[in-house]
C-alpha cells in the first residue's frame, strides 16, 4: 500500500508513471499543456498505450495560454481520444490501473512544476485505483453521451483558424475574451 503526498514538482512522478505505463492512460484535466503532451506525444509514439483524456475546450483558455491548443492537437495526431466538458475541474490521472495521481494540478507545465499545488500520488491500492477508474469511466460515458463531445482534427484546426484570426485582429493585445 503505497499513498504519497505530492506538494511541489509534481513533474518526476507524472514522467515516471508516463513511462512505466504499458497498456492504458486515462487524463482528466480542464487545462492541457504543450509541453506536457509532447512528452505523452513521445512515449506513446514507441509504445502501444492507448490515452484518452477528458478537457476543457474554451476558446478564452486558449487565448490566455491557460490551455494549448497546440498541445491538443499534438496528442490528437498521436492517435489520443479527446473529449471536451463544460464546467471541468477534476484533475485525475490513472495509468494502467496500477498508478493514480489526483489533486489539484493539471496537466501543464506549471501545474506539474512551477504552481503551488497538492495531490496523491497513490500505487498498490488497487481497489482505491478501480474506484478511480470506475469514476473515470462513468464520467466518459456520460460526456461521451452528448452530442458533440469528441474533439476532432477539424474542430481544432478550425479553432487554430479562428485563434489565430483574433489574435491577429486585437489592437489591445492586453484584451481579455470571455
Amino acid at each position: 500500500m503505497s499513498i504519497e503526498l505530492l506538494t511541489n514538482d509534481h513533474y518526476p512522478h507524472i514522467e515516471n508513471a508516463i513511462m512505466n505505463a504499458k497498456n492504458q492512460i486515462y487524463i482528466i484535466s480542464p487545462f492541457i499543456g504543450f509541453n506536457t503532451s509532447k512528452l505523452l506525444c513521445e512515449y506513446i509514439s514507441k509504445q502501444n498505450v492507448a490515452c484518452t483524456v477528458i478537457t476543457r475546450f474554451y476558446r478564452e483558455d486558449f487565448l490566455n495560454n491557460a490551455s494549448s491548443i497546440k498541445g491538443m492537437e499534438l496528442l490528437k495526431k498521436q492517435g489520443v481520444s479527446i473529449y471536451a466538458l463544460k464546467g471541468l475541474h477534476t484533475k485525475l490521472y490513472i495509468f494502467d490501473k496500477d498508478v493514480a495521481v489526483l489533486g489539484s494540478a493539471n496537466f501543464t507545465f506549471g501545474g506539474f512544476v512551477l504552481n503551488h499545488e497538492l495531490s496523491l500520488y497513490i500505487a498498490d491500492e488497487p481497489e482505491l485505483i478501480e474506484n478511480l477508474s470506475n469514476y473515470y469511466v462513468e464520467l466518459l460515458g456520460k460526456v461521451i453521451d452528448c452530442s458533440g463531445s469528441e474533439v476532432t482534427q477539424e474542430i481544432i484546426d478550425n479553432e487554430i483558424v479562428m485563434l489565430e484570426r483574433l489574435i491577429k485582429n486585437r489592437k489591445d493585445k492586453t484584451t481579455k475574451y470571455s
